[in-house]
This record gives C-alpha cells, structure tokens and sequence, in this order.
C-alpha cells in the first residue's frame, strides 16, 4: 500500500494513543488538525517524520506502557 504523504511531499504523522476513552477522541481531534495543517498520517512510526504519543497521566498503568515504549524505540 502506498503512502500519500510521501507521494505529495507532505509531512507524515504517527500518532499512538494509549489509556482511555477520552484519550482516544483526543487524538482523533489532533489528527483532524494535523490533517488540516498539511499533515498525512503515516501507518507505522518508521513512515513518519513526526511520532506522538497520546497517554493519560492518571492511570499510571497507561503512562508507564508510553515509557516502555518509548525506551524501546531509542534501541
């Protein structure tokens, strides 16, 4: 499948979402403002020039998968 983004030249974006419901309807707003802004959304992290990671800081449970994942990804 091809990227968008890399045929147009735009920006690609990543975005990870871990913890709650609402985390998830925060990261479907920023996509819909990062779409606007020029961006394409990149299936993998590899693909993107931008990776973000959308974690709720009140269930400790799901910050602490972001920062495995996180440490995992420097490697």
């Amino acid at each position: 499948m091809s990227n968008p983004g890399r045929q147009t030249g735009q920006p690609r974006v990543y975005l990870e979402t871990y913890g709650c419901q609402m985390n998830i309807a925060d990261s479907q707003t920023v996509t819909a403002v990062l779409r606007r802004a020029g961006y394409a959304t990149a299936e993998k992290p590899e693909d993107a020039d931008v990776i973000l990671l959308n974690t709720c800081a009140i269930r400790e449970h799901a910050e602490e998968r972001v920062l495995g994942v996180s440490a995992t990804s420097r490697e």
